[in-house]
């Protein structure tokens, strides 16, 4: 943003510099005290923050975002021209000390803290109720939330944040608020009904579904004779007592097939002497001669 401000130097005049932010603490945040003035921005026209020190020879303070953006080539306030490769630099220890003794409010505006302003990054850092944090689903990756809140709102967002952790009920993992209703449509520990016995098997775990329907006892099947003819089908459980109890048919199952494929093999061997004549007994090789 383009910004005048008024040169307090004995005579009118007008200093444009552009901001991004607003630059320096506005003075009504703090205490009457009278070292204020000695840190005043006059760019700004507030307290300077950060303060730095122009190289003019006589100690004028500015906001070090305010002269950064400053055009000209000579002190906003005195008009002094600074020797050439000079730059600001930070307050001596002294007037820092001075500087971080000033009482005042939160610049923030939470009106819950006034104390040194050398104490306020501390406090806004920590406790301010109205600095602008980051939701706290996030990792290192930057995979997750990205939203951001004054503190105070941060607790009723965090309750129902997207990317906040929800445990599975079936396999205790913690997934994404926005994953869960996936993830439980897919958990290998989620239970299923087993498709044969249904009310009569217990729950089976998705992971354990597949071995189980090859086992499951109330699966029905068909009689291990049924190449043989037999058609009958019953749950695995009872299968055992249907080959028990039909073993004679069973039996004649086998003599009945055994019978069938000997007709087969008999009518297969008097269509191949028919058709081969009388020679159908033996296997002629011809081994053609190789030239000498």
């Amino acid at each position: 943003m383009l910004v005048a401000t008024r040169i307090n130097n004995g005579r009118m005049g007008y200093i444009k510099a552009y901001r991004e932010h607003n630059m320096g603490l506005d003075d009504q945040l703090f205490a009457s005290d009278n070292n204020k003035s000695h840190f005043m921005c006059s760019i700004c026209l507030n307290v300077a923050h950060p303060p730095v020190v122009y190289p003019c020879g006589n100690e004028h303070v500015f906001c070090d975002g305010c002269i950064q953006g400053w055009r000209g080539n000579n002190c906003p306030e005195c008009r002094a021209v600074p020797p050439r490769g000079s730059r600001p630099a930070p307050l001596n220890p002294l007037s820092m000390r001075t500087y971080n003794s000033l009482r005042l409010k939160c610049s923030q505006g939470c009106g819950e803290w006034e104390g040194a302003l050398g104490d306020m990054s501390s406090h806004q850092s920590i406790t301010c109720r109205n600095t602008i944090v980051p939701c706290t689903h996030n990792n290192e990756s930057n995979v997750g939330c990205r939203a951001r809140f004054p503190r105070h709102q941060l607790l009723n967002h965090l309750l129902e944040c997207p990317y906040r952790l929800v445990r599975c009920e079936h396999c205790e993992r913690n997934c994404p608020a926005n994953r869960i209703v996936s993830h439980l449509r897919r958990c290998p520990m989620r239970p299923l009904a087993c498709p044969h016995g249904q009310a009569q098997c217990p729950t089976i775990v998705s992971a354990d579904m597949a071995r189980h329907t090859d086992e499951c006892p109330y699966k029905i099947i068909p009689c291990s004779w049924s190449e043989l003819g037999c058609v009958y089908r019953c749950v695995r459980r009872d299968m055992d007592a249907h080959e028990t109890a039909s073993m004679v048919q069973h039996m004649k199952l086998m003599k009945t097939k055994i019978t069938t494929q000997e007709d087969s093999i008999k009518s297969l061997t008097n269509e191949i002497r028919f058709h081969s004549g009388p020679t159908a007994d033996f296997l002629v090789l011809s081994i053609p001669r190789r030239s000498s």
